[in-house]
């Protein structure tokens, strides 16, 4: 073979294993996660937690090539729906590469005008490589608008099974995002 021929050879072969790499991280990924955690309150000094929770998340994670995770699926705890609004468990969830995400449905109102409502349910935080998530649940005030309240809202972490383990797990999993928060 000649010199010529054997770069076009490595040429071809290079090429060839960058679009596979690439089709390999851009494939969408199933996730059927079942995670046993408990759903704490934030006041400061209160250590009780509110109830233990079985966080079940199934759906398919798809990446981007710029890091972005999106998440198209049911979201639940249990036998209760995370206390989303109207009984709705699908979810879809734009994930910033710092693993953080905006929980978010849209769904059209049949019984009105048909006009669609998006629902805002919060923010999850999620390492999907060590099966951990916290999720920061938004309340809904005397006008029905979403918001969360720091030190006066709930959190579901998993895997825990007290307040303190959950603590340590969300405090990783926030970091990135606190220190974005302070930057901007």
């Amino acid at each position: 073979m000649s010199k010529k021929g054997t770069v076009t050879f490595i040429l071809i072969i290079c090429v060839v294993s960058t679009i596979v790499l690439l089709l390999i991280y851009i494939r969408p990924i199933s996730v059927d996660i079942k995670l046993n955690g408990v759903r704490y309150s934030t006041v400061l000094n209160d250590e009780s937690i509110i109830q233990t929770e079985t966080v079940v998340m199934q759906g398919t994670l798809k990446r981007k090539l710029n890091g972005e995770r999106t998440f198209s699926g049911t979201l639940g705890s249990g036998k209760n729906e995370l206390e989303l609004q109207k009984n709705m468990r699908k979810v879809d969830i734009l994930f910033d590469p710092e693993g953080y995400g905006k929980m978010m449905s849209t769904q059209v109102n049949q019984q009105a005008d048909w006009k669609p409502e998006n629902y805002r349910y919060g923010i999850i935080f999620a390492d999907f490589n060590r099966k951990e998530l916290t999720i920061q649940l938004n309340e809904l005030n005397e006008k029905s608008v979403e918001r969360w309240v720091q030190g006066e809202g709930n959190l579901i972490t998993a895997p825990a099974s007290n307040k303190a383990d959950a603590l340590k797990i969300s405090n990783r999993l926030m970091e990135n995002f606190v220190n974005l928060e302070k930057k901007q």
